[in-house]
């Protein structure tokens, strides 16, 4: 018989965006609109990360800062050119910015300008663009942006996985408006510093798809037939049976406290990829991140290949592959 392997590769669709943040974006029709194929989320926390010492390079044309963040002694050392692409690329006007912090205390007038949770870059009153600590970052691992970025970066990109999610029959963003656990979250979770509200601190994970694969080899007696339907891509998996088995796949083997359903026959089911008799199914993250669980965490990666995956082998045992350092 063919062996068939099924490998998912998860991407942010969005950067991690905190709760209080999310009551601003989701009323905006480009955020709406970024998310219209997402239907995979994750609630976590983290500490707040923040912007510091941020400075205009006159000379330059660019902005230097540092990224911190509570409890967490690294500091990420960055730099923005502010004539570019995705920016602008307009010289003959001045590029102004504007900063805040969450608690509205801020005075921007002095460089360097200390402690900020977020800015605006405008040009004769027209918005550019805006950036969170962990939009920038996202942003530039992306490519998104032309951006410099020095230190440890994986040390400000671990999330601890709360809860695990899916909206299939309605928009993602009109699913978590009215999301009863995400509520009971923000109410019964403390937060992990001293300095931010945990609305600050509870982050959401917006997934897509970068690639999901099938891979089928055959044996030299195998059918023709058989073999050609593989090659037309028949019997793909239809990607709501994608969806709901990578659910169960993150909520089995990460086990975060707010899932109630823990999945625990999984890979059996009725509407995920069971059907489909793969003798392997992987999935894993493209993106430099971190889910912290119980038992450890997931690690993802840059370039797609190079990450951690949940593997579901032909035993039907589900266990975290971790790539050798």
């Amino acid at each position: 018989m063919p062996r068939k392997s099924f490998l998912s590769y998860l991407e942010l669709a969005y950067s991690p965006v905190s709760t209080f943040d999310f009551s601003i974006l989701k009323e905006e029709s480009f955020f709406h609109k970024i998310l219209e194929t997402s239907n995979l989320y994750a609630i976590c926390q983290r500490p707040t990360p923040f912007f510091d010492k941020i400075e205009f390079d006159n000379i330059n044309a660019a902005l230097n800062f540092e990224i911190k963040q509570e409890n967490n002694d690294n500091t990420l050392e960055c730099n923005l050119p502010l004539f570019q692409k995705n920016i602008t690329t307009d010289r003959s006007k001045e590029v102004v910015g504007a900063f805040g912090r969450n608690d509205g205390s801020l005075n921007s007038k002095k460089q360097p300008i200390r402690k900020v949770d977020g800015f605006h870059l405008y040009q004769n009153e027209k918005h550019l663009i805006w950036f969170t600590p962990e939009k920038f970052l996202q942003n530039s691992w992306t490519g998104s942006i032309d951006a410099k970025v020095n230190g440890d970066l994986r040390s400000f990109t671990k999330y601890d996985v709360l809860y695990v999610g899916k909206a299939i029959k309605q928009h993602i963003i009109k699913r978590l408006k009215s999301h009863s656990t995400l509520l009971e979250i923000l109410m019964k979770e403390s937060p992990l510093t001293n300095t931010n509200a945990t609305n600050h601190e509870i982050v959401l994970l917006f997934f897509g798809f970068f690639d999901n694969l099938v891979s089928t080899s055959f044996a030299p007696d195998e059918d023709i037939q058989e073999m050609v339907e593989a090659m037309q891509g028949k019997n793909y998996p239809h990607k709501v049976h994608v969806d709901n088995d990578v659910e169960k796949a993150l909520v089995n083997a990460l086990n975060p406290s707010y899932n109630t359903i823990k999945f625990k026959k999984y890979p059996e089911s009725a509407d995920g990829l069971y059907k489909y008799q793969f003798d392997t199914i992987s999935y894993s993250l493209s993106d430099p991140i971190s889910l912290v669980y119980e038992n450890g965490e997931i690690e993802g990666a840059s370039y797609h290949v190079n990450g951690d995956h949940i593997c579901v082998k032909d035993d039907n045992s589900v266990e975290v592959f971790k790539l050798k350092k």
